[in-house]
């Protein structure tokens, strides 16, 4: 019997991992490492690490790698060859996985549970034999996962393919005993946003059949989240409805990248590894001497700012992070190192996620600032309350004068920016007529189509993220508060509001709202 355990690192991130110039091994390869060779009852412990999606190949293979997630498969591919090649049975599964990395070990864990292990322990198997199993393993599961719906020349290739399996054995009931994954990025192919690249060269998320379901062949699940994240294409892929005696998914302070330890100065990323790595031990996974000591425990410790470089052109949204004021909610938990830095936060931050529940009858005024892509509130609106929010106060887009339900009538000259923008948002409004792409936006359209140019837009963040079945983006609730409206709320969520401005075009504006909010039921 042996721990067999496989650690795929994130996107752009390998053993020689740096932040700067300055060494910055992720937390996968950190956990990776400190796995002893055996453990305290002399089990062999097995381990196997895979550099994360964009680290090899020329230049444009690493880009592509790293913005679409290609070569994710690869890594699957490697990971399944590995465990075939050493599981026996008995042994124990242990899958790892940051970022595009968890999102390898997810779907490898639902590849595993579904279709088995390929017995490729044979010493007397050639590589290319191996190899060949492999692949027609993984076609054989995607087939399977499609359920028979394929067309002619796909079924001509799973059959050609699959004779590659003949004569191998097949252990259907293979059970994954540990998986734990920092931060999953679901976000796999070419943005919506770029739908005329996708209509172009295709888009390889179309032939997607990756499970990252929670299979009940997994017997312990951990997901460790990152609270302060906001890049639209690292929004994370969440379990959902799954029984809290098998998986933990706990949410920590920091970005994405904070989360998983790409980071130098890793303060943040210390508090979930000692967390994933007590979690592991508590299931049987042995680790050297000294492991723990070498970890900081601050919650306090430095967050980065994740929005730079060419990110600060792209969209961004606000997780749906659970309240503040209690620990658990249906979906997840917040964990000790969060609610710490809430109640005492780093040094230079006012306040670290303010979070309040208002009572029937209830009210608070707030300061809405026209600059702001994301004007936080601090309110956490409840699953079925009924809100009341009125605004008032006048504010400014460049030189154009606005109130809460948009920019004033009559004529002034900026407002030709509004036509030159109809141009945008007649490209956006065609590219969302389309099932592949209708999520499509542009840097130079208003973020709600459906209001005016400068109105008061509130949301609710209650999509929870990239959803497992459709591998769609759940949305927020988006409304337009104008200057009365009575809030309905859908789930969950920390309240924002922001001017219907272009997302390229904040910097020019000027000014604030009032806005009221009441809870009448």
């Amino acid at each position: 019997m042996a721990n067999i355990v496989v650690c795929c690192d994130g996107t752009w991130n390998s053993a020689n991992n740096k932040d700067g110039q300055l060494p910055a091994p992720t937390n996968v390869r950190k956990f990776f490492a400190d796995v002893a060779e055996k453990d305290d009852e002399n089990v062999a412990q097995k381990t196997y690490y895979r550099n994360g999606v964009g680290t090899s190949g020329g230049v444009f293979k690493r880009l592509l790698g790293g913005a679409i997630g290609l070569g994710l498969e690869d890594g699957i591919k490697s990971a399944y060859k590995f465990l075939s090649e050493t599981y026996e049975r008995g042994d124990k599964i242990f899958l790892i996985g940051f970022s595009r990395g968890a999102y390898t070990a997810r779907s490898l864990a639902g590849m595993v549970c579904s279709l088995g292990l390929c017995d490729l322990t044979n010493p007397n198997l050639s590589e290319e034999e191996k190899w060949a199993a492999v692949r027609a393993a993984l076609i054989r599961y995607q087939t399977e996962k499609k359920d028979g719906k394929v067309g002619f020349m796909q079924r001509h290739v799973w059959l050609k393919q699959t004779k590659e399996l003949q004569g191998f054995d097949f252990d259907q009931e293979v059970p994954v005993h540990f998986l734990g994954v920092w931060d999953t990025v679901g976000s796999l192919g070419i943005p919506d946003d770029l739908g005329l690249l996708k209509a172009l060269i295709g888009d390889p998320r179309k032939h997607a059949f990756h499970d990252t379901k929670l299979s009940d062949k997994v017997s312990h699940a951990r997901h460790a989240v990152a609270i302060d994240e906001r890049r639209v294409d690292f929004t994370p892929t969440l379990w959902t409805d799954v029984d809290s005696g098998q998986a933990k998914q706990v949410w920590f302070p920091g970005v994405h990248g904070d989360v998983g330890g790409s980071y130098s100065d890793h303060d943040l990323g210390d508090l979930t590894l000692e967390w994933m790595m007590r979690e592991a031990k508590d299931k049987g996974l042995a680790f050297r001497y000294g492991a723990f000591v070498r970890l900081t425990d601050n919650p306090q410790g430095q967050m980065h700012d994740s929005v730079t470089g060419l990110f600060k052109v792209r969209r961004t949204r606000p997780r749906s992070v659970p309240s503040f004021t209690a620990k658990h909610d249906d979906r997840s938990e917040l964990s000790a190192p969060a609610l710490v830095r809430h109640r005492r936060p780093a040094q230079g931050e006012v306040a670290y996620w303010p979070c309040r529940h208002l009572q029937i009858g209830e009210s608070v005024p707030l300061k809405i600032r026209a600059g702001e892509r994301w004007n936080r509130t601090g309110l956490f609106i409840e699953k079925a309350g009924h809100y009341r929010l009125q605004a008032e106060g006048e504010w400014l887009d460049a030189s154009i004068k606005a109130g809460p339900e948009g920019a004033y009538d009559g004529f002034h000259v900026a407002k030709g920016a509004y036509l030159l923008a109809a141009l945008p948002e007649a490209y956006r409004g065609a590219l969302r007529a389309f099932r592949q792409t209708r999520n499509a936006d542009n840097s130079f359209s208003r973020r709600l189509s459906r209001a005016p140019w400068f109105a008061l837009i509130g949301v609710v963040s209650s999509g929870k993220g990239v959803n497992t079945d459709t591998k769609k983006l759940d949305t927020h609730q988006y409304f337009e508060i104008g200057r009365d409206y009575d809030l309905f709320a859908e789930g969950d969520g920390f309240l924002y509001a922001f001017a219907n401005d272009a997302w390229a075009t904040y910097g020019n504006n000027a000014g604030h709202l009032t806005l009221r909010v009441e809870r009448v039921g």
